[in-house]
């Protein structure tokens, strides 16, 4: 358990409680990985998964949490914060995270359902993929790599609109 990803963890989970943003797996996983890929110091490891990009770190993290009952569960895949966990060692990075958040939520159109999640998570990785090795973003390219992974779950309209709306973001990181 890495302390620094513990406090940003806490504090990002404060953040998007207080923005009443859904505090399940999914959601959780993509906007930490979001705001990994923007630079917020998480040192987890996403691998490309089932739904998406996944960290098994964050999860084991997530299940300390509801150990140290600073989370609650509430089913198989949703959170509730347990206690207040806002406190000083926390408050430096609010406003920092809190302005991440809100670029998450209007890349995302405020929708955190699991399609939506899966969606943008996947893009995500792939733009940033080819970021890493210097190539070309070319949106045909990019729609290719994304269905090599997801197959036809979603349309090349749904993928172009989601990376021209990542482009927006990423392309000046």
């Amino acid at each position: 358990m890495n302390s620094n990803n513990i406090i940003l963890l806490r504090n990002t989970l404060s953040v998007m409680n207080e923005k009443a943003i859904p505090l399940e797996k999914i959601v959780i996983q993509k906007t930490v990985f979001y705001l990994s890929e923007l630079g917020v110091p998480f040192t987890y490891r996403f691998k490309p998964y089932t739904y998406g990009p996944f960290s098994f770190d964050l999860m084991d993290d997530m299940n300390d949490l509801v150990f140290w009952d600073k989370l609650n569960t509430r089913g198989n895949n949703r959170y509730m914060v347990a206690e207040n966990i806002s406190s000083v060692e926390l408050s430096d990075n609010q406003n920092f995270l809190s302005d991440k958040i809100d670029r998450f939520i209007r890349l995302v159109n405020k929708k955190f359902d699991f399609k939506n999640m899966e969606l943008f998570g996947t893009a995500i990785y792939c733009y940033r993929a080819f970021q890493e090795v210097g190539s070309k973003i070319a949106i045909n390219k990019l729609i290719t790599e994304f269905k090599l992974w997801k197959k036809n779950k979603f349309s090349d309209s749904e993928i172009k609109m989601a990376f021209e709306k990542i482009d927006k973001i990423f392309s000046i990181t």
